[in-house]
């Protein structure tokens, strides 16, 4: 079965390194797997609990991730297994069959490829300029999704789909801007935190590196509707998103500015 996912063993920026040696030789078991849709998964875990962690850094450095594992629906055991140690048993469940994600998969590809050749015009363009081009096109056909009567939004608005949909939610356009920006080896991550302006809790955005290697934040959601001249919340320090109420794990990410 070929693999879903496109696995980066040097991924330049994401949460894989902030994990223990341990813990990324399962989090690549786990990906490894998860990719070729293994009903059986074993990895050398602790505990039942240290597999939350693993799919928060999967789902952030792998968008497509959230379109794969149904992770709600999988279950696990755990083992002490000889001299290894303990051993924990994941019996995933999938977002549908093979051939059906596959094809939402392909879908996704096909739209971000329309976004790249549309954001890649003209001679001598920089790393930085295809940033700021595909930052001012989602922030400008992009809208955030309404949510329904009980105060939830749809599923697919939190995936790479709100790309086919055209709409979604913070960490879907976060996923996005990551997936896009990765397809075109740009340093890129996702940040998950807490902004407190506008009434919002938990919220997601990115850090980019730029070509000169400095590292900056980019809160599309925040930008939406806005051109790039008008966007507040791009290309900014550590001190300056502070300032715009998000907070987030500094431990966790390299240091803005």
């Amino acid at each position: 079965m070929e693999s879903l996912i496109k696995i980066e063993p040097d991924l330049p920026l994401g949460l894989y390194h902030n994990l223990n040696e341990r813990l990324q030789h399962a989090y690549m078991r786990l990906l490894e797997g998860l990719s070729h849709m293994a009903s059986e998964i074993r990895l050398q875990l602790n505990d039942i609990q240290e597999l939350l962690p693993l799919y928060y850094a999967l789902c952030c450095d792998y968008p497509q991730m959230k379109l794969v594992w149904d992770y709600e629906r999988s279950t696990y055991s755990s083992a002490y297994v000889d001299k290894k140690g303990r051993e924990t048993i994941l019996y995933a469940r999938y977002h549908g069959s093979y051939e059906c994600i596959k094809k939402r998969l392909q879908n996704i590809e096909r739209e971000t490829e329309r976004i790249i050749e549309i954001c890649m015009y003209g001679d001598k363009i920089t790393d930085d300029d295809i940033v700021r081009r595909i930052c001012a096109y989602l922030a400008k056909v992009y809208h955030y999704t309404e949510d329904t009567n009980n105060g939830d939004y749809p599923k697919y608005a939190y995936t790479l789909e709100c790309l086919v949909r055209g709409d979604g939610v913070c960490a879907g356009f976060a996923g996005a801007l990551t997936y896009i920006l990765r397809k075109l080896q740009i340093p890129v991550m996702t940040v998950s935190g807490e902004a407190n302006g506008r009434y919002f809790g938990g919220h997601a955005w990115n850090i980019i590196q730029r070509a000169d290697g400095t590292y900056w934040h980019i809160d599309l959601t925040w930008n939406l509707g806005c051109t790039l001249e008008e966007q507040k919340y791009f290309e900014l320090d550590d001190g300056a998103m502070r300032a715009r109420d998000h907070y987030w794990n500094s431990q966790e990410y390299p240091m803005c500015g």
